[in-house]
Order: structure tokens, then sequence, then C-alpha cells
């Protein structure tokens, strides 16, 4: 079976899982064919691995809006502590906004 295939096929396996004990057993599994593999077997996998997180890491991109969604809102208690969060929400490109 080709190594991407492979790992995609042991990511469904795994998200149909919802119990710790049965993941645990599952990684067990897991170590155990990894275990026996070859070198040539092994590179295979980390090069599907790299593909698959490479995908991931797309649709994520895709799925999460650009910029920033909204803002914190800010209580601060007295003048000192308001310019303490605006400094710190500023330096970090967090927006916010302060409320009495």
């Amino acid at each position: 079976m080709d190594a991407y295939l492979e790992i995609q096929e042991w990511l469904k396996q795994h998200r149909k899982l919802e119990q710790e004990p049965s993941r645990q057993a599952f990684y067990q599994h897991l170590a155990g064919i990894l275990g026996g593999k070859s070198d040539e077997a092994m590179r295979e996998g980390l090069i599907a691995l790299s593909k698959s997180v490479q995908e991931t890491r797309q649709k994520t991109k895709k799925a999460t809006p650009p910029g920033p969604s909204g803002y914190i809102q800010v209580y601060p208690n007295s003048r000192e502590e308001q310019e303490l969060l605006q400094k710190l929400f500023m330096q970090m490109g967090i927006p916010f906004k302060v409320s009495d």
C-alpha cells in the first residue's frame, strides 16, 4: 500500500476512536507496524507524512478567515491598568476595545 494512503487510512481509523483505552491500543498497534518497517519504507512514510501535513495546513488556511475576526473587550480598573493593557495589546497586534 502506498505510504500516503496508509497514513490517511490510519487517520480515518483514529478519528473513529472515542475512548482513551481504544486509542492507546491503536497507538501500540501502530508502533508495532512501524517497528517492523525497513529504512526505505520509513523514508517513504516520512515523505507521505510531510505531504499530509502540508495538505492539512492548506485546508486550515482556507478554513480560517484572514486577519482578526474580532477584538478583545477590556475593562480596566484604573487609568494605569488601561495604559498598560493598551501598550501590551498594541505591541502584540491584538485588536481591543476599552470600556468604562
